[in-house]
């Protein structure tokens, strides 16, 4: 059952890998703050793209012209535009 809840991989070997990445991040303020940025202003984009949504579908976040998951015609509407802009 931990197998299929971690993928195959091993519980102990997942701890010791979130472990590690949380001292590496807790001895580098400096990439907290980063992080912390990019975090807002990915918000904020989602934001002023949920505010022209009904006039722009893809107002501030288009996919990448290889991107083919948002093709069909059902994600130009609200309120999927979001949801593919949020992945984007």
């Amino acid at each position: 059952m931990a197998a299929r809840l971690t993928g195959g991989i091993s519980p102990v070997a997942l701890s010791l890998a979130y472990i590690d990445w949380v001292s590496h991040l807790a001895a580098a303020p400096q990439r907290q703050m980063e992080i912390a940025r990019e975090g807002m202003l990915s918000a904020a984009r989602i934001f002023e793209a949920a505010r022209h949504a009904p006039q722009q579908p893809w107002s501030l976040i288009k996919p990448q012209p290889q991107d083919r998951r948002f093709a069909a015609a059902e994600w130009q509407s609200p309120p999927f535009n979001l949801l593919a802009q949020a992945f984007s």
